[in-house]
């Protein structure tokens, strides 16, 4: 058993380095390369999309969110592959000039066929055909009625979870001015539907009298837009940082 886990220890370490060797085999490259290599995925890009492969490609560790438990994810998916010939695949940990090009130009194309709201679109069709199904009302309705407090949501909304930051951060330096604000903040709050917020646990600063502060000047802080589970708003736990 220990056996197992070192050589998959050193797989991990193998695959960062590699990881790290690519990125900066990559930073190095003239400019005159990166731009030949631009123009030739968006080339590349063009044939694609006139041959109607429209596949984009996930790029990192793929995290499974919460969501990806359940029939929805395999119901929404079919939805874009269906709807509008749209598939994911899933890449590996270095994005390169010509990839961030290609996928760029594909989307242009596809956002110009289909309208920028296509992806908004497949997801609505998707919840409503997957709110009337035995599972959505065993297993996920039940959480909602429960109040549930949800760890995961789901990659998309990550612009939601930046949007929140940015008011924390812009509350915290008007109430408590520039010597708190320029200090290390970092805390787990709930966010609730309703869009308040409770903070539960301090990471920084240690002090109690500053994390008094901190709680303090946040009470009237304005509602945020709450996380969401399929269809409805939801209790969420959620992480603060103050990036300086």
């Amino acid at each position: 058993m220990l056996n197992h886990i070192q050589k998959l220890i050193f797989l991990l370490v193998l695959i960062l380095v590699g990881c790290k060797t690519e990125v900066k085999t990559h930073e190095i490259q003239p400019q005159s390369s990166i731009q030949t290599s631009c123009d030739r995925a968006k080339l590349d890009a063009k044939t694609s999309f006139e041959n109607e492969n429209y596949t984009f490609t996930i790029y990192g560790l793929n995290l499974s969110s919460l969501k990806k438990q359940y029939q929805y994810k395999s119901l929404y998916d079919s939805i874009l592959l269906s709807d509008y010939k749209v598939k994911y695949k899933q890449g590996g940990c270095v994005i390169s000039d010509y990839t961030t090009c290609y996928e760029k130009e594909l989307k242009r194309y596809v956002e110009n066929k289909y309208g920028k709201d296509y992806l908004s679109i497949a997801k609505s069709k998707a919840l409503t055909i997957y709110s009337k199904t035995e599972e959505y009302k065993t297993k996920v309705l039940p959480l909602l009625k429960r109040d549930t407090i949800f760890n995961a949501i789901e990659p998309a909304e990550y612009n939601k979870r930046v949007n929140r930051s940015e008011t924390i951060t812009h509350f915290i330096k008007n109430k408590l001015g520039e010597e708190i604000s320029n200090s290390k903040i970092s805390f787990q709050y709930i966010l609730y539907k309703n869009g308040e917020i409770e903070i539960i646990k301090f990471y920084s600063p240690e002090n109690i009298k500053e994390q008094e502060k901190i709680k303090t000047a946040l009470e009237n802080l304005p509602q945020l837009d709450p996380a969401y589970f399929f269809t409805e708003p939801v209790n969420s736990y959620q992480n603060y940082r103050l990036k300086n």
